[in-house]
């Protein structure tokens, strides 16, 4: 009797023991920390990682991604990598993320507008490598199907990535051939075939060549209406085609930001010498002023008139002569119109302090140029009525990176980490207290 109850008092622990594992293996909750559900398969383990579009900022993940992997990213640098992600391959990359925020897959897609190319796949040497290799594509197809293109085209390097194409229902369509070498040379039979054909003689260059005179001067006397041809052309040069469209669908055009092409201001000072250009500038403003101050070492040395400053409604120039060279500092798109007559330079030991009157008193200038307010006048048309309109906030958050100055895009860099960092966080703790409501 005490055999048998030992045997099932064994028999009882085994079994729990069994339960606790299968209920490792079938985590619920973990599976759906996932953005997107892997391909369900009974013998497959839940993942550890999640997919999400690529962002720009992604660069250096995927640079230590392709070291592990033994390979060398195809897009080198971060500004190439972004502006990759920003262009034609927006919406189409995809990446899969360790709750570390590491990477252990990424799918490097691009789109010519007809058909989609999956032109990088790195995959960490992991447990479940070959499926993460099928969801990632999978996600990219999905993608090509979102933008409309016809398919997403993929080249086949190992059996393995024979049977995931496959295993999506894709086909083989034609073969892949390189015809520029990695020199940019061609090949040797191309430069005999061009060493070989026979020259143009006379007779069929004067054909050509008057056939082309006349082509011109038949051109040249197209009209329309009384009109030279070339008007019309030039007229359609003229159209605001943003205003155009909102007229047509009955909307107000004033909606839309005049998009004011840069004028060469102060033109009447000729060609300015771009070696002999100041940099190195600082700026404020109060309520009624804005002061610009201009280093330039022994400015208060110069004989008088060395130093002169022009004054125009949305610019200022600044020229300094010394050792018979013209320095110049200029600013031809002040963000705001300033009062000329009350704008005023001071000679300094070694500065220039330019102090431009504000026309419009107790308004606060976003950036000493207009650049800022123009973008930003833009980038509210694009979203309300341009093609921002219905964007998701990764496309929103991948314009503005694309716009973004150097300094600005090193903030959106940092928050894209933190919030890296944030989600990585999250997903610990939820796995923490996952297992510990199990163990309860």
């Amino acid at each position: 009797a005490d055999e048998s109850e030992a045997e099932a008092e064994e028999e009882e622990e085994e079994e729990e023991e069994e339960g606790v594992k299968i209920e490792e293996i079938i985590d619920e909750e973990e599976v759906q920390t996932a953005m997107v559900a892997p391909s369900s398969s009974p013998a497959e383990k839940p993942a550890s990682h999640c997919y999400r579009a690529a962002l720009p900022g992604d660069g250096p993940l995927l640079v230590r991604l392709c070291k592990v992997c033994g390979l060398e990213s195809l897009l080198t640098g971060e500004a190439v990598f972004d502006r990759h992600i920003c262009g034609p391959g927006a919406g189409l990359c995809w990446a899969a993320e360790r709750p570390d925020g590491e990477l252990s897959g990424f799918a490097l897609c691009g789109s010519d507008g007809v058909f989609g190319q999956v032109l990088q796949l790195a995959v960490a040497p992991i447990e479940d490598a070959d499926r993460l290799r099928h969801d990632l594509i999978r996600q990219c197809v999905g993608a090509c199907r979102l933008q409309g293109l016809r398919s997403l085209r993929m080249v086949a390097l190992s059996e393995a990535d024979s049977q995931i194409a496959a295993a999506l229902g894709g086909s083989e369509c034609h073969r892949v051939y390189e015809l520029l070498s990695s020199d940019g040379k061609t090949g040797a039979a191309d430069e005999a075939a061009l060493r070989d054909a026979p020259p143009r003689t006379g007779a069929v260059a004067a054909t050509s060549s008057s056939s082309a005179a006349g082509a011109s001067e038949a051109h040249a006397k197209l009209k329309r209406d009384d009109k030279k041809l070339d008007s019309y052309y030039n007229a359609w040069d003229k159209v605001n085609v943003d205003k155009a469209l909102i007229v047509e669908d009955g909307g107000d055009p004033s909606v839309v930001p005049e998009d004011v092409g840069s004028i060469e201001a102060f033109a009447e000072f000729g060609v300015l010498d771009a070696t002999a250009k100041i940099s190195s500038f600082a700026w404020d403003q109060s309520d009624k002023f804005v002061s610009i101050y201009v280093p330039f070492e022994g400015a208060g040395a110069l004989p008088e008139g060395a130093v002169e400053c022009h004054f125009q409604p949305h610019g200022v120039l600044l020229l300094v002569s010394k050792a018979q060279k013209q320095h110049w500092f200029k600013v031809p798109n002040l963000c705001r119109e300033i009062d000329i007559k009350a704008s005023k330079k001071t000679v300094k030991t070694d500065q220039v302090a330019i102090k431009l009157k504000k026309l419009e008193a107790s308004v606060q200038w976003s950036d000493l140029n207009d650049e800022k307010d123009k973008y930003q006048k833009r980038r509210e048309y694009r979203i309300n009525h341009g093609d921002l309109k219905g964007a998701t906030t990764e496309e929103l958050l991948a314009d503005m990176y694309k716009h973004a100055s150097d300094e600005d895009r090193a903030g959106l860099r940092d928050a894209m980490r933190v919030n890296r960092e944030k989600r990585a966080e999250d997903a610990k703790i939820a796995t923490e207290e996952a297992k510990r409501a199990r163990a309860s």
